[in-house]
């Protein structure tokens, strides 16, 4: 990975499309994209696809990135990371292939609900039992935001949809999973209540 100075040099010749700095940072960042591309798919041609279509990504929105930060090579290298979940994203809406974003490592997005919400009191099975009743379009939400850490601008441009959409999106999606959510502990607590009711009853006749 070149250093920082280097680094900097090279985003700027992107920025001035010269394709000797294109090949520079793709050779550069090529592990990173093939790692990314890798847990999309297992099939070698798509990962490819996706590598290449990221990096034309990055190559024609490289002028959005912020080149003045301190950690440069760390941001750049999250920059080139996100570039490929977009393409990634685009790639398999185009050939109707969503479904590898709609699969949940469920212990995994567990861990970042409850960082995020402080929703300790909810288990791994009340998530995914939550998360399985989602619509495709809430559960792709939730898989870019929470588990990838998109924020709203992000999402808008990953899904190539306003901001105004991709806020309404999160919105949807958040709200109905916390309401899936919260049912579910309800009819878990009901159910306790029931059984422990009947224990005692039991008990009694006993």
């Amino acid at each position: 990975m070149p250093m920082q100075e280097n680094l900097l040099l090279l985003i700027r010749k992107c920025r001035l499309n010269q394709e000797e700095a294109h090949e520079l940072v793709y050779d550069s960042f090529f592990d990173v994209a093939e790692s990314i591309s890798a847990d999309y798919s297992n099939d070698m041609v798509e990962q490819l696809e996706i590598i290449n279509l990221g990096f034309r990504k990055a190559f024609k929105y490289i002028h959005h990135f912020n080149a003045d930060s301190r950690n440069l090579s760390e941001d750049f290298q999250e920059w080139i990371r996100k570039m490929m979940i977009y393409a990634a994203v685009g790639y398999f809406r185009n050939n109707f292939k969503l479904s590898y974003f709609l699969n949940f490592d469920y212990a995994e997005i567990s861990n970042h609900i409850k960082k995020r919400k402080n929703n300790s009191r909810f288990s791994v099975n009340a998530i995914k039992m939550a998360i399985s009743q989602l619509p495709p379009s809430s559960k792709l939400v939730m898989n870019l935001t929470t588990i990838q850490g998109f924020n709203e601008q992000e999402l808008a441009q990953c899904l190539e949809i306003s901001l105004q959409r991709a806020q309404s999106l999160l919105f949807e999606a958040t709200s109905r999973f916390n309401e899936l959510l919260l049912a579910d502990k309800e009819i878990a607590h009901g159910a306790c209540h029931y059984n422990n009711r009947e224990e005692m009853a039991e008990n009694s006749v006993s």
